[in-house]
């Protein structure tokens, strides 16, 4: 099934911006403390893609909301969630690669890991 792309905005370049990615629900975006507009404006900063691979996922050609877990998240007034709203990403970059404690560091030291493994593997 193929999804029909929507024109998303006109980037800084001039360059005109369409994506399959489908806009989440008016509560979705309420529970994140986004407007459509403000959803809007990260999907073009990411060129309607991941944040992370640069895709748009296929399957279900949704991007969700990445946030940071904080304490009181529940708590919080809308407005003060959006703070800790970190972009857009697919569900497998979101639930593989920034889970729950995901750090700067943790990241970088896995990356790390792979890398020596990748200099050791040997050649096919």
């Amino acid at each position: 099934m193929s999804k029909r792309p929507t024109y998303i905005g006109k980037l800084s370049d001039g360059t005109v911006l369409t994506t399959a990615v489908k806009v989440p629900s008016e509560q979705t975006l309420k529970n994140y403390g986004l407007t459509y507009r403000s959803w809007r404006t990260m999907l073009m900063k990411q060129r309607g893609v991941c944040g992370i691979c640069s895709r748009v996922p296929v399957s279900s050609g949704r991007l969700v909301v990445d946030h940071e877990h904080v304490p009181g998240w529940r708590k919080m007034p809308s407005a003060k969630r959006a703070l800790y709203v970190r972009g857009l990403l697919c569900s497998t970059c979101n639930h593989y690669i920034l889970t729950r404690w995901a750090t700067p560091a943790k990241l970088r030291a896995g990356a790390e890991f792979l890398e020596r493994y990748m200099k050791r593997k040997p050649v096919d």
